[in-house]
């Protein structure tokens, strides 16, 4: 996977961090401008495995590759960062020399490919897919390496490539939590994913004495919020726009007697995500629980960790809550 790295305007190279770096004019920041016209808090900048992750949260225009950021935009390796006008920095990957790969994925009885970065994709297309499937749509699938696990997600229309009975290894948003030995059946074709690693712990503890998440923090801005996963390894930090915030704070702060980690049903979550608006209903948090899983996995978490869905019950919950400190800021 990439490291990234902000190469400032001045000559100096910030090594980005995981979780939030903050810049703006309050001496609070990790990065501080002197400048009147930025705000105290400005911009955050989060790295993610495909770019790094530019949220606007200030009063000054932010722009990046001649996209104004509004809120939010993936930036890419040599793209320039300017803030009202005047150019901040570029971001920067490089590849560290330790960097270890340890899935395979086998078409069919074909020969086993190595997963040399995450998100690896698959599909039909000439130039963007990692690994070409004939017949298949262009990048039809990803595969997120999220700790011990691979989540698959379909990138397409599910009719395309699911046969009519659907593979039950993905839920209605189109995920799937993959383990060594796992096989998924798409398209006309077998994928067979196998584990590098000696040991591989195809569960994921959530008790906070086991290596699971001993902090889970949500930090709101004027257009969402971030929501910081802390455990005693890593630190995983996601921009959320408004209603997928509001979801998230939702199921990790249920009204009661319902408490954090337990199940709430679909019609509770929309009364508290659309407060005075009774129209929105099941077909609009369906929009709403898609979305916000995406951004889940594109962060690195593993997303049936965060959120669950109960099939056929039309109840969600949020399991990384269970055993967990719970701080909103």
């Amino acid at each position: 996977m990439s490291r990234w790295s902000l190469e400032f305007a001045s000559g100096s190279t910030l090594v980005l961090r995981s979780g939030v770096t903050v810049i703006g004019r309050s001496s609070a920041c990790d990065v501080v401008l002197d400048n009147p016209r930025i705000s105290r808090q400005q911009l955050l900048v989060l790295p993610r495995a495909e770019g790094v992750e530019l949220i606007n949260v200030g009063r000054q225009q932010v722009t990046s590759a001649d996209d104004a950021i509004d809120p939010e935009h993936l930036a890419r390796d040599g793209d320039p960062i300017e803030i009202g006008g005047t150019l901040l920095a570029f971001v920067r990957a490089w590849r560290p020399a330790t960097a270890e790969f340890r899935w395979l994925v086998r078409v069919d009885e074909g020969p086993a490919v190595k997963l040399t970065h995450t998100p690896f994709l698959l599909g039909g297309g000439d130039d963007d897919d990692d690994l070409r499937i004939e017949g298949w749509p262009r990048s039809a699938l990803r595969l997120h390496e999220v700790g011990p696990v691979l989540i698959a997600t379909l990138e397409c229309d599910p009719d395309q490539v699911l046969d009519p009975e659907a593979d039950p290894s993905f839920d209605a948003d189109g995920f799937a939590r993959l383990h060594d030995g796992s096989r998924l059946s798409l398209g006309g074709v077998t994928l067979e994913v196998r584990s590098l690693a000696e040991t591989l712990d195809q569960s994921t503890h959530l008790d906070g004495e086991d290596g699971g998440p001993r902090l889970v923090r949500l930090e709101p801005y004027s257009r969402g919020g971030i929501l910081h996963v802390h455990d005693r390894h890593a630190q995983h930090s996601v921009y959320l726009a408004g209603r997928r915030f509001a979801l998230m704070r939702a199921l990790l702060a249920p009204e009661p007697p319902t408490l954090a980690g337990e199940l709430v049903s679909v019609e509770q979550l929309c009364r508290a995500i659309w407060p005075g608006d009774p129209a929105k209903d099941e077909t609009d948090f369906n929009v709403l629980i898609y979305r916000l899983r995406r951004d889940l996995v594109n962060a690195g978490l593993d997303v049936d960790a965060v959120i669950e869905r109960a099939r056929g019950t039309g109840m969600v919950r949020a399991p990384i809550a269970l055993g967990a400190k719970l701080r909103f800021d």
